[in-house]
C-alpha cells in the first residue's frame, strides 16, 4: 500500500516535471502568437482609421466655408450635421457638446459668439510642427476662437477643437 502511494506520488512528481518544461518550451511560442495577434489588430485599426480620414469629405475648401457649413447646419437645427465638420476623432465630442448646447439655454448665446466671430473675428493661419496648415478665428478679446486644420488627404478644412 505504502509502495503504491510513493510510485503515485512520484509519478505525479514526474508529470509535473513534463509538464512544466513543455510550458516552459511553448511559452515563447505563445508569447509570439499573441504578439502577432496584436499587431494585426493594430494595423486593421489603423487601416480603418486611414480609410476614413480618406473618405471624409466633410468640409469646405477654405476654413471660411468650413465655418460657414458649420454655421448653417447650426442655424437649420441639424446637430448632427455640424458635428461631421470636426476632425474625426473630435466627433463623437462634438456631438455630445452640441447636443448639450442645444437643449440647454446657452445655444443662443454660443450661436452669437461664432456669428460674431465670423463677422468680425480675426483670422490666424500658421502650419504646426508637421507641417499641416490650420488656422484660428477669434473675436477681439480672444475669448472665444475656433480653430480649423486642414485633412491632408482630402484637401478639406475640419474644425480641431470640440
Amino acid at each position: 500500500m505504502m509502495k503504491k502511494i510513493i510510485l503515485w506520488g512520484l509519478a505525479i512528481v514526474v508529470l509535473l516535471f513534463i509538464l512544466i518544461t513543455a510550458l516552459g518550451y511553448f511559452e515563447p511560442q505563445y508569447r509570439e502568437y499573441k504578439y502577432n495577434l496584436a499587431v494585426k489588430e493594430a494595423d486593421r485599426i489603423i487601416k480603418a482609421n486611414e480609410d476614413a480620414f480618406r473618405n471624409d469629405r466633410d468640409g469646405g475648401k477654405t476654413p471660411e466655408e468650413t465655418f460657414d457649413l458649420f454655421l448653417t447646419a447650426l442655424r437649420a437645427g441639424n446637430i448632427e450635421l455640424a458635428s461631421k465638420y470636426y476632425e474625426l476623432p473630435s466627433q463623437p465630442k462634438a456631438l455630445r457638446n452640441l447636443m448639450d448646447y442645444k437643449t440647454s439655454n446657452s445655444f443662443a448665446l454660443v450661436m452669437d459668439n461664432l456669428n460674431t466671430i465670423r463677422a468680425v473675428g480675426i483670422k490666424d493661419c500658421y502650419k504646426n510642427y508637421s507641417g499641416v496648415e490650420g488656422c484660428t478665428f477669434k473675436n477681439a478679446e480672444n475669448k472665444h476662437l475656433l480653430e480649423f486644420a486642414i485633412n491632408p488627404n482630402t484637401n478639406v478644412w475640419k474644425i480641431i477643437q470640440p
